[in-house]
């Protein structure tokens, strides 16, 4: 059920560096449930607007040169 959901994938993103996910695959909610596990993790995450391959090899490539996501405060990353 939606209970189990939530502690595996509060499971996940422990062992998890980044998360990168599409806003527009996932509801309001669970948008907000993510972000509150990561923030509560101190993992990053970076949401991206669309699912497209595009967008996610752009996302990529911001965390992995340290020039965008978001941490426990919620702030973005400065370049």
């Amino acid at each position: 059920g939606m209970q189990d959901s939530s502690e595996s994938l509060a499971g996940s993103l422990a062992r998890a560096d980044a998360v990168l996910f599409p806003v527009d695959c996932i509801s309001h909610k669970g948008y907000l449930k993510l972000k509150q596990l990561c923030r509560r993790q101190g993992t990053l995450y970076l949401p991206m607007r669309t699912s497209s391959l595009a967008a996610f090899a752009r996302a990529l490539g911001e965390v992995a040169a340290g020039r965008r996501g978001h941490m426990e405060t919620g702030e973005i990353a400065a370049e």
